[in-house]
């Protein structure tokens, strides 16, 4: 049994790069032999918003999104891949570009609660 402190979890959160979400996809990219099941999202800098408007990212518009999610992706995927996700993994992919958005402060505290709560789950 896991006998983390509420505060040792926030701790190890924060050590953790805040400014990076890796997410799982449950359905895989396929590249020729090459299959993709985590993709790597950083906080994306403003270049990474050129050409797009900003309250389109931040209501999650899918043409935004299609555009932004390969500039700060890990590994790099394209456009079309992108477009050619399930919508599960595409709102996954989303919802962790515009959660950079929030301060920092906000989303470590989330990020704890959710922690919080998978320690309670076990």
């Amino acid at each position: 049994m896991n006998t983390k402190t509420p505060e040792q979890i926030e701790n190890t959160i924060i050590i953790e790069d805040p400014n990076i979400e890796t997410i799982t996809l449950d359905n895989p990219i396929k590249r020729g032999e090459q299959t993709i099941t985590t993709l790597t999202i950083r906080k994306p800098k403003t270049g990474a918003l050129r050409g797009i408007a900003l309250a389109d990212v931040l209501k999650i518009d899918v043409d935004a999104m299609i555009k932004i999610i390969p500039r700060v992706s890990n590994p790099n995927v394209t456009e079309s891949e992108v477009s050619d996700l399930d919508l599960a993994d595409f709102t996954k992919l989303a919802t962790a570009v515009v959660g950079f958005f929030a301060p920092q402060s906000e989303r470590l505290k989330i990020k704890a609660e959710q922690n919080t709560h998978s320690y309670r789950a076990m």
